[in-house]
């Protein structure tokens, strides 16, 4: 007879299988005979006479301490597996908030920035000075020869004070 994973039968199948195999293990190991004095069947190896012996017993005497064993360890797998998925999308959410947060922070930076800039030209009065250019008061050199009378006398009662006079 061929072999077949326990998973791939159906609750049908498995009864059908579980009687076959059960037929075919009392009738290929006769009680009187020589080769079950020798302990070794041509037939049979230990190996596959254990795996049906086990077989049997899960699928009948210990059925259900088998079944729910099996759910135990289902139920446990699928409770981490729920654990990881929450945790998951709870690092999803968090790494949202702060991509949501990194960019308000990147634009309030930005305008910040761009308030400073036009204050910083406001406080300037004007466009910002290019090279070459004085910005504010021109500055012009005094020359006597354009100072006017009433300018001279001034300068000249300032100086007998004992002002010093720079021009």
């Amino acid at each position: 007879m061929e072999e077949k994973n326990f998973s791939d039968f159906s609750a049908e199948e498995e009864q059908k299988t579980v009687s076959e195999d059960s037929s075919e293990v009392q009738d290929s190991v006769p009680e009187d005979s020589s080769e079950a004095q020798d302990g070794v069947s041509e037939d049979i190896t230990s190996t596959e006479q254990d795996r049906r012996e086990y077989e049997e017993l899960i699928r009948n005497k210990f059925k259900k301490f088998y079944t729910e064993d099996t759910q135990k360890m289902i139920n446990k797998r699928f409770r981490k597996y729920k654990e990881l998925e929450a945790r998951a999308e709870a690092l999803e959410n968090e790494r949202a908030q702060f991509e949501d947060r990194l960019r308000a922070e990147c634009e309030k930076s930005a305008k910040e920035a761009e308030q400073r800039i036009i204050s910083g030209i406001r406080a300037r009065h004007a466009r910002p000075g290019e090279n070459g250019i004085i910005t504010g008061r021109v500055q012009s050199k005094r020359d006597v020869s354009t100072l006017t009378r009433t300018e001279r006398a001034d300068m000249a009662r300032r100086a007998s004070r004992g002002e010093i006079i720079k021009i």
